[in-house]
């Protein structure tokens, strides 16, 4: 039953494919303002974030876009008021970062909330 809590993350700690073992971070953070809001700093040279899950809690209509720096990483996710999205846990991860770059979230209007479960990468 160990194996499975460390491969699942149960433990606190995820096995990447490269066998490497990565502690699991988790990140709340109030989004009150618009345009870019850095959800994790960067991590340092060759050192990637990669998102393993993610809640967003809206408190009016915005759009949202996560990004690495400056660079977009998902699609445009249009939410309501008192919206959610939700990406649930994913071992390998939903996307990353490029190296020494932070996880940044571009919102229309202050967005409410977010939750975050992440690792750093190679």
């Amino acid at each position: 039953m160990a194996e499975l809590e460390t491969s699942i993350g149960f433990s606190g700690v995820v096995v990447d494919e490269r066998h490497v073992s990565r502690v699991v971070q988790r990140t709340p953070k109030d989004i009150v303002g618009t345009g870019d809001t850095e959800l994790v700093p960067a991590q340092g040279a060759g050192v990637r974030v990669r998102l393993l899950a993610m809640v967003v809690r809206t408190a009016l209509a915005t759009n949202l876009r996560l990004k690495s720096a400056g660079n977009n990483l998902s699609a445009l996710l249009a939410l309501g008021i008192n919206d959610e999205a939700v990406w649930p846990y994913m071992q390998h991860g939903w996307l990353q970062t490029e190296p020494n770059e932070a996880l940044n979230m571009n919102a229309t209007v202050a967005t409410g909330g977010v939750q975050l479960v992440w690792i750093q990468a190679q």
